[in-house]
């Protein structure tokens, strides 16, 4: 509250208006605090006298000056200023002050100054105060002072010769109101534009900016707050241009039932940050989408269970033709798979003809996540674009990610899977891994697979100290009594204290698990779906993933009923980096895979993994090559290093004398066998010229 004061006389300030129409928590009262200032000190940016209220009556304040007295240069155009502190606040850096409600302000190391304010939104129904948030962290960011701003121009230059000033010279830019402005006051210069522009008057020159902005831009965003509204005012086909400047929005922009859209920025300049958000741009039911030279950021990565299907940075949905051009994202990190720097579905019916182009981008993945998901599209060209993973936030501690039960459900995996409990040992289902883990409690026979031989040495260790509670004893009992044994070994690293009695047996495994936790993207390109008639992708670099290229169109049907199959596929020249952290032994891992196909050629790629420490012993193939093959199937000239296998095809089918399936010219160093072929297909699968 600040009101205008007429003058002082002694302990006593005269106010020119007492808050006419303010109720009794808006007025002056007894015990306040005020600064009492006028223009003068304002003017030099120098701080008010900070005094105490100690009476109001009416207009008149009473109050108590530390020096006894009023200074003297506060005689005339008084101002009074309520705060709302109690006496002065010392100003620390480095630190933070308590306000009111749980609020607090910091102030980094800089330079401040008397008059130096922030405007800090306080909003009643989310009980929080609207502040920028750092995106890793969650925490407030330091901002610049919003003011005070002073500007300043020069008025007349004068020459003081000691007594008088002379020779002065009006500095003024003098200009008609716009109520009396004519022709004469206005000029045009065509040098400022470089002669882009041919024109004589203004007029001419309004003209043809106007036309040329008109042939390349429908629309030009500025960076201010409701930037995004623009999209709103698109009816049919636009061109929307973003340049140089930050734009943030809070909430994704769906842009639905356009025609043909061309959005262009200005490279790394332009950039379009949705902290909030798993998504920046969702595009629904458009003609066609093309998206060049923008950055695009955002923050959130949602749980599975958000939508049906992965929402990417940049989401097209049933788009006809979708083109993303030089591009950098910027994806958000979890600790399970749920979003993607780009995301492109198209429906399942069967006269679907989406395309799909990205090329020359940069995409760097958040921990767990995918590079770029495609659904169900008809034709696929993904070339010459950069995937990697971008470093773990520091809010993804390995103990804050043991607290999200779908992380802990995979690493629980790696203790205890496919458990069986019964009266007798039941039988292993074809397919499944033999239990590496067998005893017998409270008269039921308990079989699972630990992760590796080692684990279940340390299960078999822990077992024979492990009292089982006498009131478990069904089977149903047995599996949740051993998963809470799992979680609480986890909860507690790697200890179990059952009953009082501390076992410390995985101690030693939870310490290289938590060792060996690197920043991994979950898939660096996905093709899925029911409909994939012409995929290429070639020319990439994909760095820390557990899955490089991954192509599985499928669907369930019938039994014996072959499946939906891509056409042509192609995946040439790929650079592709895998990463294999511990957890990678219960996960699905590869280079490339690609699951029924009727034509593939994968050629020319250079496939490496890197491990983690537990998992150097799990086993991984370099290319995969899975189910329902058509007549061609060539895989030829890639050189994979450090994988077990470096080439492992399984075809699913009728086999025939009519199919060309070649595995040539391949090398795999370091691998236990270069080329594995399931044993139906053996006499099929021609294998020549392929080294270790």
């Amino acid at each position: 509250m600040v009101d205008p004061a007429i003058g002082i006389n002694g302990s006593d300030i005269l106010l020119a208006e007492f808050g006419a129409g303010l109720d009794e928590r808006l007025r002056f009262a007894p015990g306040q605090w005020v600064e009492v200032s006028n223009e003068a000190r304002l003017l030099y940016g120098q701080a008010g006298e900070l005094v105490e209220v100690g009476e109001v009556n009416d207009r008149v304040l009473t109050v108590s000056w530390p020096g006894g007295a009023a200074p003297a240069d506060l005689v005339d155009e008084l101002i009074v200023r309520r705060w709302d502190s109690q006496g002065t606040l010392q100003v620390l850096t480095g630190g933070f002050i308590n306000l009111e409600d749980g609020i607090q302000v910091g102030f980094a190391d800089g330079d401040y100054r008397t008059g130096d304010y922030w405007l800090i939104p306080a909003r009643t129904i989310r009980a929080d105060v609207i502040w920028p948030l750092d995106p890793d962290t969650d925490e407030g960011e330091f901002v610049p002072r919003h003011g005070t701003i002073h500007h300043y121009a020069p008025l007349f230059l004068l020459r003081f010769d000691g007594g008088s000033f002379t020779d002065v010279r009006d500095l003024r830019r003098l200009f008609p109101p716009l109520t009396n402005i004519h022709a004469s006051d206005v000029y045009f210069d065509n040098s400022d534009v470089c002669d882009l522009i041919n024109a004589d008057t203004v007029q001419e020159a309004i003209i043809a900016l106007c036309q040329r902005d008109l042939n390349s831009c429908t629309f030009v965003v500025n960076s201010v707050e409701g930037w995004h509204r623009v999209f709103e005012a698109i009816d049919g086909s636009a061109s929307v241009c973003f340049p140089v400047g930050d734009f943030r929005v809070d909430e994704p922009i769906i842009v639905r039932g356009k025609g043909n859209l061309k959005i262009n920025g200005s490279g790394l300049g332009s950039r379009i940050h949705a902290p909030k958000s798993e998504a920046a741009f969702i595009f629904e039911d458009c003609e066609s989408v093309t998206i060049s030279d923008l950055y695009v950021e955002v923050g959130a990565a949602g749980s599975r269970g958000s939508s049906e299907h992965l929402n990417g940075a940049l989401t097209f949905r049933n788009c006809g033709a979708v083109t993303v051009e030089e591009v950098t994202i910027k994806g958000a990190a979890g600790t399970s798979r749920a979003a993607s720097c780009i995301t492109v579905e198209q429906g399942e019916s069967a006269d679907v003809t989406g395309s799909v182009r990205i090329r020359h981008c940069d995409l760097a993945m958040g921990h767990q996540q995918t590079g770029i998901l495609l659904l169900n599209v008809t034709r696929a060209q993904i070339e010459d674009n950069s995937l990697y993973v971008s470093a773990k936030p520091g809010r993804l501690s390995f103990a804050a990610m043991l607290r999200d039960p779908d992380y802990r459900g995979i690493l629980r995996k790696m203790l205890i899977s496919n458990m069986s409990v019964g009266p007798d040992a039941p039988p292993v289902p074809p397919g499944r891994p033999a239990p590496n883990v067998a005893l017998t409690k409270n008269g039921q026979a308990i079989r699972f697979v630990a992760s590796d031989n080692n684990l279940a040495g340390r299960w078999k260790t822990l077992v024979a100290n492990l009292i089982v509670r006498e009131n478990v004893n069904t089977p149903r009992q047995l599996i949740a009594f051993f998963d809470d044994v799992a979680d609480n070994i986890l909860l507690n690293e790697g200890i179990y204290d059952p009953d009082g009695q501390r076992l410390t047996v995985f101690k030693a495994w939870f310490d290289s698990l938590k060792l060996n936790n690197p920043a991994m993207a979950y898939q660096g390109i996905s093709v899925a779906g029911r409909i994939a008639k012409d995929v290429r992708i070639q020319n990439n670099t994909i760095r820390g993933v557990l899955q490089g290229i991954h192509i599985g169109v499928s669907r369930r049907g019938p039994r014996g009923q072959v499946p939906e199959r891509a056409e042509n596929v192609i995946i040439a020249s790929n650079t592709i980096g895998v990463s294999l952290p511990p957890e990678a032994a219960v996960r699905e891992r590869h280079g490339i895979f690609v699951g029924n196909c009727a034509s593939l050629l994968v050629a020319d790629n250079y496939i490496t993994v890197r491990r983690f420490g537990l998992a150097a012993a799990v086993r991984i193939d370099g290319i995969r090559v899975f189910g329902y093959l058509g007549r061609m199937m060539i895989v030829r000239q890639n050189h994979m290093v450090g994988f077990n296998v470096g080439i492992y095809v399984e075809p699913l089918g009728d086999i025939s004398a009519s199919q060309q399936w070649l595995v040539t010219d391949n090398m795999a160093v370091s691998a236990q066998q270069v080329v594995k072929v399931a044993t139906r297909a053996t006499a099929k699968v021609r294998v020549p010229n392929n080294l270790a």
